[in-house]
C-alpha cells in the first residue's frame, strides 16, 4: 500500500507542477526500446526558477556521448539485434528538483510540453497517457551526475523497479541507501578514491593532515569517507571546514586555520574549480610556510589544479581515463559542420565555434573524466536489455518488457552480472561498482613550464594497491626530500605516540606524545618496553674516588674537631669564635655524609635522607661564616666611633641567629614537600642508547621546585658572606683571620660555577653525581684547608702555648694577638704606639665573654 502511496504522490507532483520552460528541451531519437538520461547542462545562476548558466563545452559532449554509445548499439549486429534502441535525454539544470521531475516524465512515458501561464510559458506534464502505444518509457536510467540529483531519480526508479546507471554520482551514501540493488555506477565511488588518498598519506607517513572541503555537500560527504578511512589507519584530521564560494567567510578562518598548524599536508577536495581555486589563492597571499598539497577533484572535466600555480610539489589523485579516439573525432565532425546533429543545446553551446574547437582538441576525452562512464553505462544498460529480452521475450521483441511483472526485477539483475568490453578494458560491475583506477601525478617545473608528471597509480584490484615512483616526485621549493607532516612535535625521550580517542574542535584519529611508564621505553614510535635500570655502582671508578675523597674529609674533620676541642682554650682557637666554628665544622661534615647516600641506590627514602642533608649542610657552613665575616666587619667598623662592643655579637647572640637561619631552611623544606608531593623523594630518569640498548639511569632528582627554592636560599646566604668580606677587606692587614675567611668564602663560589653546567648538560647518571657531589666536596675541603688546620699546624708545631706566647722568644705571639689586654683595648679604640694599627684580637668577644 506505501509504494502504491508514494507513486500517486509523484504522478500527482509530476502532472501538476510547472516548470521553467527550458525543461521541456529534450533530445530524443525513436527506438523500439527507450533508455533515459539525464544530464546537467546548465547550472541555475543563484535562481531555482530557470536554468540560465550553461556549463562548458564538456556537459555537452557528455548528452553526445551517450548518443554516439546509442548509435553503437543500434550498428552492432550481435546487441538488440533487430530492435532499436531509442533514447530521450533531459537536462536537470543542477537542480535536484527538475531531476526528479523528468525521472517521473520517463517511467510513465509522457513528454512534456509548454504552456501559458500567467503571460509566461512553462513545463508542464499533460499526465499519464492513456493508450500504451503512446507511452515512451524508459527501461532504465543513465545519469544522473551529481549525488543530489541521482537520490531523487533512484527514488522513483526504485518505486517503478527501473535500473539507475550513473556516470559521476560516486557518493557511498547512494549504495548504502539503494537495499533494493537499483542503483549501479559506471565510475569509481568515493570510498575508492578516499582509499587510494589514505594509502598515499601511509606511504608518505604522513601522520597528520588538514582536510578541506570545496564546493557542495558532494566534497562534504567525501571528507566524511576520508575521515573514516584515516581514523582507522591511525592517522591524525584536522577537519578545517567547508568553503563553499571565494567570498565565504569560512575562507578566511580557514587560511588562518592554516597558518596556525606546524604541517605542510592539506587535503583539498573539491566538486567546484572556482571554490578549489579561491582556497589556492587566499592560501598562496597569506604568506605561510610551504604546504604540500593533495587535491582531488570529484568530477571535474578540466585539471584546475594545472592552471593554478599555488600548487607545485603537490599531488593529484585523477581519475584513470582512456582518450576515445572514435568519439573524438565523431564530435569534431559535429562542430567541423561535417555531420549533423538534432541536440537542442549544440547551437547555444557551440555559438562560439572557436569555443567548441578549442574543447575538442585532440585528446580531450582524457581530461573529461565522466566521459568513458557514460558510454559503459549506455553499454551496460544495452547488454542487459538484450539479455532479458533473450530470456522473457518468446518472439524476441521487446513488448515483453512492459507486460511481464517479472520482467523489471530481470532487468536489474541482469546489469549486475552484465560483462562485456568496455571502454578501459573487460567490464564488470563488483557491488554495483567498478573497480578503482587512479594516476597519481606530481605537479613540478620542467623546462621552464609547468606540467603534470604521472608518478604512479592506484588500482583496487592489484596488489599492492599504490605504485609510487618516489625519484620522479618534485614536492616544494624543488626539494627531492619527502616534507614531515605530523600532529605532534617530535616526542620528547622516552614518549611514544599514542592516539587521542575523543574527536573535539575536528580533530579525528589524533595522537599525542605519552611518558612510557617507570622502567620502560620506547623501542619504536608506539610501543614501551622493559628497560635496564641503571643506577651507580660502588664498583664504578669515579664512585670510588668521591666516596674516598669524602672519607678523608671526614677524616679530617673529626681531626679538626679533636684538635679544636684539644686546643679550645688556645688563643688562636678563641679568636675564631670557637662555637661558630663547631657549627660551620658539623656543616662540613654532614656535607660529606650526604655524598654516600647520593651515590647509593635511589629510593624515596635515600633521596629523601640525600637531598634534606645535601642542602642543609650548605645551609649550617654558609650561616656561620655569615656571622663571622659580619661580626669582623661590624666591630671594625665601630671601632672607629665607638669603644662599644656592637650588639648581637656575642656567642649566645650568634648561635641564635644560626639557629634561627637553619630553621628557615627547615620551614623551606616543610612548604614545598606539601606544595609539591615528592619534592624530596623523586627520582630523575636519563634515557641513554648504548650498544643499541635503551638503558634507565636513575638518580635523586634535583630539579625539583623545593630543592631550587632551598639552594636559593643557600645562595644569597653565600650571597651575604661574599658582601660583608667585600666590606672586610680594610681590616688591618695583619689581622689574619679576616682574611682566611674571604678567601674561603670566595674560592667556594668556584665548584657552583663548574658544577652548574655539568650537571644541566649532563647526560649519564655518573654525570650528575660528580656535578651534585662536587661542590659539598669542594667547599668542605677549602673550608678545613684555608681556615681550621693552618691554625692547628702553628698550635701543633709547638711555637705557642695556650696564651698565645711565642715559646722561642718569651714574647707574645703576633699571630691574631696583642701584648695585653690593655693595649688590646687600646687597638679597639684607634690607638696603640706610634699611632699604627696593630694586630687585634677579638677572642674576648668570642667564647669567653
Amino acid at each position: 500500500m506505501r509504494p502504491i502511496c508514494l507513486m500517486l504522490f509523484l504522478v500527482k507532483f509530476a502532472c501538476g507542477v510547472h516548470l521553467p520552460s527550458e525543461v521541456c528541451k529534450m533530445y530524443n531519437a525513436w527506438g523500439n526500446v527507450y533508455i533515459g538520461g539525464i544530464f546537467s547542462l546548465h547550472g541555475d545562476g543563484g535562481s531555482v526558477e530557470k536554468c540560465e548558466v550553461p556549463l562548458p563545452v564538456s556537459a555537452l559532449q557528455l548528452t553526445e556521448a551517450m548518443v554516439f554509445a546509442v548509435n553503437a548499439i543500434n550498428q552492432n549486429p550481435t546487441v538488440l539485434p533487430n530492435i532499436t534502441l531509442g533514447f530521450r535525454i533531459y537536462d536537470d539544470c543542477s537542480y535536484m528538483n527538475y531531476a526528479l521531475w523528468e525521472s517521473m516524465a520517463l517511467v510513465i512515458g509522457a513528454q512534456p510540453v509548454l504552456q501559458t501561464r500567467r503571460e509566461k510559458e512553462t513545463c508542464k506534464l499533460p499526465g499519464r497517457p492513456p493508450g500504451q502505444a503512446d507511452r515512451v518509457v524508459a527501461m532504465g536510467f543513465v545519469g544522473a551526475g551529481t549525488h543530489s540529483s541521482t537520490e531523487l531519480v533512484l527514488s522513483t526508479a526504485t518505486l517503478f523497479k527501473r535500473p539507475v546507471i550513473s556516470y559521476g554520482a560516486t557518493s557511498y551514501e547512494l549504495f548504502e541507501d539503494n537495499e533494493d540493488g537499483y542503483f549501479f555506477t559506471t565510475i569509481p565511488s568515493d570510498r575508492q578514491k578516499a582509499r587510494a588518498m589514505v594509502d598515499l598519506l601511509v606511504h608518505f607517513e604522513w601522520t597528520f593532515f588538514l582536510l578541506l572541503a570545496a564546493g557542495d555537500d558532494e566534497a562534504c560527504a567525501f571528507g566524511k569517507q576520508v575521515i573514516e578511512l584515516a581514523t582507522d589507519a591511525g592517522l591524525c584530521i584536522l577537519e578545517l571546514g567547508h568553503v563553499e564560494d571565494e567570498d565565504d567567510e569560512e575562507l578566511k578562518r580557514v587560511v588562518n586555520e592554516l597558518k596556525d598548524q606546524h604541517v605542510v599536508t592539506v587535503l583539498l577536495v573539491s566538486s567546484s574549480p572556482s571554490s578549489a581555486n579561491a582556497v589556492l589563492e587566499a592560501a598562496s597571499t597569506a604568506s605561510f610556510a610551504d604546504v604540500t598539497w593533495i587535491v582531488s577533484s570529484l568530477l571535474e572535466e578540466e585539471d584546475f589544479t594545472v592552471k593554478n600555480p599555488n600548487t607545485i610539489g603537490g599531488l593529484f589523485i585523477r581519475y584513470h581515463n582512456p582518450e576515445l579516439v572514435e568519439f573524438e573525432e565523431h564530435f569534431r565532425s559535429l562542430v567541423s559542420g561535417v555531420n549533423k546533429t538534432s541536440n537542442p543545446w549544440f547551437d547555444e553551446f557551440c555559438k562560439n565555434a572557436d569555443v567548441c574547437k578549442t574543447s575538442s582538441e585532440r585528446g580531450f576525452s582524457a581530461r573529461v573524466p565522466t566521459l568513458a562512464p557514460v558510454l559503459d553505462a549506455v553499454f551496460a544498460m544495452a547488454y542487459a536489455l538484450n539479455k532479458t529480452i533473450n530470456q522473457d521475450c518468446e518472439d524476441g521483441l521487446p513488448d515483453c518488457l512492459m507486460n511481464e511483472p517479472k520482467v523489471d526485477n530481470n532487468i536489474r539483475n541482469n546489469v549486475n552480472g552484465v560483462s562485456f568490453l568496455g571502454t578501459k578494458g573487460d567490464f564488470r560491475f563488483q557491488n554495483g561498482s567498478v573497480p578503482g583506477h587512479f594516476d597519481i601525478g606530481n605537479k613540478q617545473w620542467v623546462d621552464g613550464m609547468v606540467k603534470m608528471i604521472d608518478i604512479g597509480s592506484w588500482r583496487s584490484d592489484d596488489t599492492p594497491r599504490l605504485e609510487i615512483n618516489n625519484s620522479l616526485i618534485r614536492w616544494s621549493r624543488n626539494s627531492s626530500e619527502v616534507p614531515i607532516s605530523r600532529c605532534w612535535k617530535r616526542c620528547g625521550i622516552g614518549k611514544v605516540v599514542v592516539p587521542v580517542n575523543v574527536q573535539d574542535e575536528g580533530r579525528h584519529g589524533c595522537c599525542k606524545c605519552e611518558k612510557c611508564t617507570e622502567n620502560k621505553w620506547p623501542i619504536n614510535n608506539y610501543t614501551c618496553a622493559e628497560l635496564n635500570k641503571i643506577v651507580l655502582s660502588w664498583q664504578d671508578p669515579l664512585v670510588v674516588i668521591l666516596a674516598s675523597v669524602s672519607s678523608i674529609g671526614l677524616l679530617l674533620c673529626g681531626l679538626t674537631s679533636y684538635g679544636m676541642i684539644r686546643h679550645r682554650h688556645h688563643t688562636l682557637i678563641k679568636a675564631t669564635s670557637r662555637e661558630l666554628s663547631a657549627v660551620n665544622i658539623v656543616g662540613i661534615t654532614l656535607a660529606f655524609v650526604a655524598v654516600f647516600p647520593l651515590l647509593s641506590t635511589p629510593s624515596p627514602g635515600i633521596c629523601g635522607l640525600a637531598k634534606t642533608l645535601y642542602v642543609v649542610s650548605f645551609t649550617v657552613m654558609y650561616a656561620p661564616f655569615f656571622l663571622k665575616v659580619n661580626r669582623i666587619y661590624r666591630i671594625f667598623d665601630s671601632s672607629k666611633k665607638s669603644a662599644k662592643q656592637p650588639r648581637f655579637t656575642g656567642s649566645t647572640a650568634q648561635l641564635m641567629i644560626v639557629a634561627i637561619l637553619v630553621v628557615i631552611q627547615f620551614i623551606i623544606i616543610m612548604i614545598s614537600a606539601l606544595v609539591k608531593q615528592e619534592t624530596w623523594t623523586s627520582e630523575q630518569d636519563l634515557y641513554v642508547k648504548t650498544h643499541g640498548f635503551k638503558n634507565r639511569n636513575v638518580f635523586c632528582e634535583f630539579g625539583a621546585a623545593g630543592i631550587v627554592a632551598s639552594m636559593s636560599y643557600n645562595f644569597l646566604l653565600l650571597l651575604a658572606c661574599c658582601f660583608f668580606a667585600y666590606k672586610a677587606r680594610n681590616v688591618p692587614g695583619n689581622f689574619n683571620e679576616a682574611r682566611f675567611y674571604v678567601i674561603s668564602i670566595y674560592t667556594n663560589m668556584l665548584p657552583i660555577a663548574a658544577a652548574v653546567p655539568l650537571f644541566l648538560n649532563a647526560a649519564l647518571v655518573i654525570q650528575i653525581a660528580v656535578a651534585v657531589c662536587l661542590m659539598p666536596i669542594f667547599n668542605g675541603y677549602v673550608t678545613l684547608l684555608v681556615v681550621y688546620l693552618p691554625k692547628l699546624y702553628v698550635i701543633l708545631t709547638n711555637k705557642t702555648d695556650e696564651g698565645g706566647r711565642d715559646r722561642s722568644l718569651g714574647e707574645p705571639s703576633r699571630m691574631g694577638t696583642s701584648s695585653s689586654p690593655q693595649d688590646r683595648r687600646s687597638f679597639v679604640m684607634g690607638k696603640g704606639s706610634g699611632n699604627k694599627v696593630q694586630p687585634f684580637d677579638i677572642s674576648n668577644t668570642g667564647g669567653d665573654d
